[in-house]
This record gives structure tokens, sequence and C-alpha cells, in this order.
């Protein structure tokens, strides 16, 4: 019959999985973060990025570094032409 009880066919099971309603008690680091006041290292960068003050290196490294979490890749992307 296998591991536990039942009938072994599968199926639904009355009772199981998360309560309908009950909200997800962990929060993301993003708003943890924001709660206690500290800034997340993509925020920093954006900050950095849309100064005018800082050398124009460091800004365009601080683009590089934050571009993957804002664009997509390209060769992630299918073309409709690649799709058939």
């Amino acid at each position: 019959m296998g591991i536990g009880t039942g009938s072994g066919r599968g199926g639904t099971r009355r009772g199981a999985g998360r309560p309908k309603g009950v909200k997800i008690k962990r929060r993301p680091a993003r708003f943890r973060a924001a709660d206690a006041g500290q800034q997340l290292p993509l925020d920093y960068m954006l900050q950095v990025l849309n100064d005018a003050s800082p050398p124009i290196e460091r800004r365009d490294r601080m683009a590089v570094a934050a571009a993957p979490y804002l664009h997509a890749r390209l060769n992630a992307i299918t073309s409709p032409d690649a799709r058939s």
C-alpha cells in the first residue's frame, strides 16, 4: 500500500494543504529591510545612478551592476519566428 494511510489511488484529501485565507508569515527581504530602515543594494545602486555628483565611471559601473535586476536578458526572450 505504500507510505501513509489511504487507498493508494491518489486524489484530493480533505483538510490537506494551507487553509484558505491564511497569509504567508515570512515577508520578502525588501519589506523586512524597509521595516528596519535599511536600504537594499539595488536601491543604493539606483540612488548612485540617478545622482549627478559621482563621477561618470562610478555611475556606469552601477548601471551595469543594476541592469540584470531591472531588464530581461535578450536571449531569454523567444521571438515569434523561433517558436515554430
